[in-house]
């Protein structure tokens, strides 16, 4: 080829790259590293929620109430999304919660509404749930799920150098320990 020794493309990149440093980090909002490339791991500085919240409408309820079922409870709150209640849910105490509402103490899981039966301030359980479960109904499945628990404070460690995208800001939380973006 006209006298020229023919590189492959690795060695013509490493010679294209040699002489450039990586420029040193710097701490940016998200929002302006949009476009750049993350230096170091990302970690959240806080849980979110920052309490145990329920999955479903339903009745907060401690576990040691559902030994035998049926079982009737009564009824000592109501616990809407974004609200709390100050109390104690004691011994034969259900509190009725619906989805996004922080679980109240004394409570430890979930019965989705479909598996009880409500008369006045007492509540009927027809089907239990696991301690810290939220069962879902024998007739619309056949499994439970853990309660939505606060997320730990997680730490995001790429396997190599990502480019922050739009789709990765305001992204919904990712599991703790996933490199996949």
């Amino acid at each position: 080829m006209g006298g020229r020794a023919v590189i492959s493309v690795e060695e013509a990149l490493a010679r294209l790259l040699e002489p450039l440093a990586a420029l040193p980090p710097e701490q940016i909002s998200l929002v302006d590293g949009l476009g750049r490339v993350l230096a170091e791991d990302v970690a959240a500085r806080r849980t979110q929620p920052p309490f145990a919240v329920s999955a479903m409408d339903g009745y907060a309820v401690r576990s040691e109430d559902l030994g035998a079922i049926p079982v009737e409870l009564r009824i000592v709150a109501e616990v809407p999304a974004g609200a709390g209640f100050g109390g104690h849910v004691g011994a034969g105490e259900a509190a009725r919660i619906f989805t996004g509402a922080p679980l109240p103490a004394g409570t430890d899981t979930i019965v989705i509404q479909e598996d009880t039966q409500r008369n006045g301030d007492r509540v009927r359980v027809l089907e239990g749930a696991p301690r810290g479960r939220t069962r879902s109904s024998a007739r619309t499945a056949s499994h439970s799920r853990p309660l939505s628990r606060p997320a730990a404070v997680c730490r995001y460690r790429p396997a190599t150098p990502r480019t922050i995208r739009p789709r990765f800001v305001g992204s919904p939380r990712r599991r703790v320990g996933s490199t996949s973006w």
